[in-house]
């Protein structure tokens, strides 16, 4: 294969994929190796290549998350090991809501006010999630694995109030 006539093709590695708050586990490692391998098979054929890591970091289970860490969440074991914590609390809230499925409801209202921009619960899932990559970025680096875009669920959010708006704007326009 001709390196020179890949040039200036671009093309996207989409590997690994954890969800935050929760612990880099065997399936995440069969993509991430394989996911490298090709983003790194790709760059010596002579294309432009992102590697994105396209993290589960929004939804219903992290609201579940954070209902969990107001009610079981500890602000030093949170710093001593981020990771281990917050899979503790989410593990701990599942137990709590097999007793009382109301949690549920209060998991997905605390996610319609992340969507609705509430500032207090978006800096808890910002700060969840910015250790969460901090944690995998850790064990990303044991395993020489780099990524060009930390992305995830969360950036179809913001993208959806975009184009909802666009829409309006169009359908208004028409009458």
């Amino acid at each position: 294969i001709n390196a020179e006539y890949m040039g200036g093709k671009k093309i996207i590695v989409e590997y690994s994929s954890p969800n935050i708050a929760k612990p880099f586990h065997a399936g995440h490692l069969r993509s991430t190796i394989i996911g490298n391998f090709l983003k790194h098979l790709h760059r010596a054929l002579g294309y432009e290549v992102i590697g994105i890591n396209y993290l589960g970091d929004h939804g219903k289970q992290y609201g579940l998350l954070a209902i969990g860490f107001e009610k079981h969440g500890n602000e030093e074991l949170l710093k001593t090991d981020p990771i281990k914590h917050l899979y503790d609390v989410y593990v701990q809230i599942n137990k709590d809501a097999d007793e009382d499925p109301s949690i549920h409801d209060k998991a997905r209202e605390y996610f319609k006010r992340m969507e609705e921009g509430d500032k207090k619960a978006l800096e808890l899932w910002q700060k969840f999630r910015d250790m969460s990559i901090e944690e995998y970025k850790r064990i990303y680096k044991r395993l020489n694995v780099e990524f060009d875009v930390y992305s995830g669920e969360s950036q179809y959010s913001e993208g959806m109030k975009i184009e909802l708006e666009k829409k309006k704007k169009k359908k208004k326009k028409k009458k």
